[in-house]
């Protein structure tokens, strides 16, 4: 059997790994990456969207965010909902209050979501990443708008969404 062909990216993290274990792991991969600017790239569709529902639900299909409004597994928000209705003329028939917390269905709206949402950061000229996609996820593409017109920044993230794209990381092993 041949082993896989190595990427960039795959090299770049690999020796960030040996340089943190030669430093006395003092400092974490994703700090250096962070300090780096090094952004994780993510071919087309590669965000575990099983981190996703452990994060916004913890695999509960009928959680529901009494601040937000979102509901089911993926913690969808009606706004989002009809958002993924008007681009996907298939989903019409899904009414948000009678299938939200229907895990199949939720889970098909929030991988259309996602879609969608990078189809929006390109749209906007936004780099397609894993923290740019993490973080429209988490705080709208609007408010993800206006933070990469203002210079982005990971510090410039509010606490919540930065608090949010770390868990992700520790949940998919990118954070050691």
């Amino acid at each position: 059997m041949t082993e896989p062909k190595r990427t960039i990216t795959d090299w770049v993290f690999i020796i960030v790994v040996i340089v943190a274990i030669i430093l006395g792991a003092k400092i974490t991969v994703q700090d250096w990456l962070q300090a780096n600017n090094v952004q994780i790239l993510i071919p087309k569709g590669i965000v575990d969207m099983d981190i996703i529902k452990q994060i916004e639900s913890s695999c509960n299909p009928r959680a529901i965010n009494e601040r937000s409004g979102a509901r089911g597994l993926y913690q969808l928000r009606e706004i989002a909902w009809q958002d993924v209705q008007r681009y996907y003329d298939d989903l019409d028939e899904y009414g948000y209050y009678e299938y939200a917390f229907d895990p199949i269905i939720n889970e098909l709206f929030a991988q259309r979501y996602i879609a969608l949402l990078e189809k929006y950061l390109k749209n906007y000229g936004i780099p397609l990443n894993l923290m740019n996609l993490i973080v429209v996820y988490n705080w709208g593409i609007g408010n993800t708008v206006k933070w990469h017109a203002n210079g982005g920044g990971y510090d410039r993230l509010p606490k919540e969404t930065r608090d949010y794209y770390e868990k992700y990381l520790k949940l998919s092993n990118l954070d050691s």
